[in-house]
């Protein structure tokens, strides 16, 4: 069809280029047919993620969920959280949605730029208090397009996102199409490490877990590890929820997540601060803890002579199911 506009502030426009709608609850499908298809083929093909730009409503992921199989089966969902809609719906889109993602260009224009800042702290700080991984997204170092050095004011933005309780940052155009990706990689890592070494002091987390005894034991591991010293959290999950749980506390010691399979292992690596390796499980407990020592010998994930604190909620091991123990020493060596 055809769209009658009226500009009033000319610029270059060109082919392919979104178009916004502020102010406006579109009557449209969050999936199209062709969506489907990908979805699909996505699914076939066993990827990690799957995001949904625009949603709305519940309704919109609910409806991905279902076409996505079911949990634990299928790739985690990712909810774009940049229509003014979504952000009135946000605690129905989050307990439906296992991560979050902010995404901030299209967010300002949907609605007034001066909000987007408290909304992506509101959203980071509810997000993590579900124990969700929550990703800040576009115009973060986007004068990098063009430039080999970004802006001062993006460089704290950049320091902020991280000190707000994101869990990871995303590039968008600067690396798609920018002249300067390696440099714009290496200058938002370098940003990071600096924020992640001032970091202030974790804020008590309130959260709206579904399993007490998954919260209260991962509050207890943070609290060993800060007390003894420790110089790492071993987690043993069946689902990576006890990992979030842990993370979702910002231990200032590493955090080892070890899974089952894969494909939870990759799906974790978004996990602030977390590490997640793959051992497959273990008819016996006393084999598999065995294993799990050595593994963190022999790929050095644990590199300072010190107590461990292991914990491990819900699992297929006899013996193991929410527990918390401390372990001694183990420096990894080649």
């Amino acid at each position: 069809g055809l769209v009658e506009v009226l500009v009033e502030t000319g610029g270059v426009l060109l082919q392919g280029k979104g178009v916004n709608f502020p102010d406006t609850d579109l009557k449209l499908p969050a999936l199209t047919e062709k969506d489907k298809l990908d979805l699909a083929a996505a699914v076939d093909i066993k990827t990690d993620y799957i995001s949904l730009s625009f949603v709305q409503r519940p309704e919109d992921m609910r409806m991905l969920a279902d076409l996505a199989g079911p949990v634990g089966k299928r790739p985690m969902l990712i909810a774009k959280i940049e229509k003014p809609q979504a952000v009135e719906a946000f605690e129905s889109i989050l307990e439906l949605s296992d991560a979050i993602m902010i995404a901030r260009g299209d967010l300002g224009v949907e609605m007034s730029v001066a909000r987007v800042p408290v909304l992506q702290k509101r959203i980071i700080s509810q997000t993590n208090a579900a124990g969700k991984i929550v990703i800040t997204a576009t115009q973060m170092l986007e004068s990098m397009t063009h430039n080999p050095r970004p802006t001062r004011a993006e460089a704290s933005d950049v320091a902020n996102a991280v000190w707000d309780g994101t869990d990871a940052v995303m590039l968008s155009g600067e690396t798609a199409v920018g002249e300067y990706p390696i440099e714009t990689v290496r200058t938002m890592r370098h940003i990071i490490f600096e924020a992640e070494r001032s970091r202030p002091p974790r804020r008590e987390v309130f959260s709206g877990s579904s399993s007490p005894a998954v919260y209260a034991l991962a509050a207890a591991s943070v609290d060993a590890a800060n007390e003894l010293n420790a110089t790492g959290i071993i987690v043993i999950t069946l689902t990576g929820y006890t990992a979030q749980m842990v993370i979702q506390r910002r231990p200032t010691v590493p955090v080892i997540a070890i899974v089952s399979d894969t494909r939870l292992m990759n799906q974790l690596a978004l996990l602030w601060g977390g590490k997640p390796v793959a051992l497959p499980w273990s008819d016996n407990t006393d084999d598999f803890l065995s294993e799990v020592e050595s593994l963190l010998t022999t790929q050095m994930l644990i590199k300072q002579p010190g107590p461990i604190v292991y914990v491990s909620g819900s699992t297929k091991l006899r013996g193991t199911d929410y527990i918390m123990k401390i372990g001694g020493s183990i420096v990894g060596s080649n």
